[in-house]
This record gives C-alpha cells, sequence and structure tokens, in this order.
C-alpha cells in the first residue's frame, strides 16, 4: 500500500513539475496549428510561450494575434494574453 502511494506521488508531483521544464516555444507551430483547426480562426504567437501548474494553472502567450481566414486585418492583437485558474473556487 505504502509503495502505491508513493507511485502516485511521484506520478502527481511530476505532472505538476514537468512543464517548467519543457520548452513550449519549441512547439509553437503545433500549437497553432492545432488551435486554428479547433477554432477555425488563423492564430499567430510572435513571443514566448509559458505554461505553469504550480502554485496555479496558468497560461501565457506573447503578442497574440487572432484573424478570421481570408481577412487582412487582425480580428485580435495583444501584447500578452494570461489565463489562469483559481482553484479553490472549484471545489466548492
Amino acid at each position: 500500500l505504502i509503495a502505491v502511494w508513493g507511485v502516485v506521488v511521484l506520478v502527481v508531483g511530476g505532472a505538476l513539475v514537468a512543464p517548467q521544464f519543457i520548452d513550449w516555444n519549441a512547439h509553437k507551430p503545433k500549437i497553432q496549428s492545432a488551435i486554428s483547426e479547433a477554432t477555425g480562426y488563423d492564430v499567430s504567437f510572435g513571443g514566448k510561450i509559458a505554461l505553469s501548474v504550480l502554485p496555479f494553472p496558468r497560461v501565457m502567450i506573447e503578442n497574440l494575434g487572432v484573424k478570421v481566414p481570408d481577412a487582412k486585418d487582425n480580428l485580435l492583437s495583444l501584447k500578452r494574453a494570461e489565463v489562469s485558474v483559481a482553484l479553490a473556487p472549484l471545489f466548492k
């Protein structure tokens, strides 16, 4: 039983810490194409991407552009987009 709990703690701990060691900028084209396919909009990231799980889940994208396909102007342009989730209200 102790071994099982030890493995669970290691897996959960690894899942929480691992995103800090991944270079998300190397995966930008895959992320952009996945978002574009899911939304139908052309999405571009001109800056860095950061993702963290601790102390709360957070995604930060710099120079975000969202464009309707076949349009010349952006629908949305942001210097920095940051989304975070407060976990405590989710448990209420």
